[in-house]
């Protein structure tokens, strides 16, 4: 059976609309017989639209890539720093432009993402 919030809907802050939710995980990341390829990118999502259920941020969706540590070879993802300037940067901006956005929260649900803060202060310039 299905619950229905009939508060969720209610706006606690219009400011929390200038806040955006972004998802990242790894679309093709083998994690063996028992869990599908996209384990870690529906985590990710799961995650980041509950969020904005509950807090009314917008859900800005899922990046499509993911990075990883070079040791790993079970899947296939792009270094951090193409990752970050080809595809979460430009995702950011159109975002923020479309939605008039005045922050993101980036909800990782993959391990290999994590080198990604290294470049948090190179994203905040070119993204604001």
């Amino acid at each position: 059976m299905i619950k229905l919030r009939y508060s969720s809907g209610n706006v606690l802050s219009p400011d929390v609309h200038k806040i955006g939710i972004l998802a990242i995980g790894s679309h093709l990341e083998n994690h063996g017989a028992a869990l599908p390829i996209d384990t870690d990118s529906k985590i990710a999502s799961y995650l980041a639209l509950e969020t904005s259920f509950q807090t009314g941020a917008k859900y800005i969706g899922i990046l499509y890539a993911a990075t990883e540590y070079d040791y790993v070879k079970h899947g296939i993802h792009l270094s951090p720093d193409v990752l970050v300037e080809k595809e979460l940067i430009p995702t950011l901006k159109k975002a923020k432009n479309n939605l008039n956005l005045e922050a993101v929260v980036l909800v990782n649900g993959h391990g290999g993402n994590v080198p990604i803060k290294d470049y948090i202060r190179d994203i905040e310039k070119k993204w604001g």
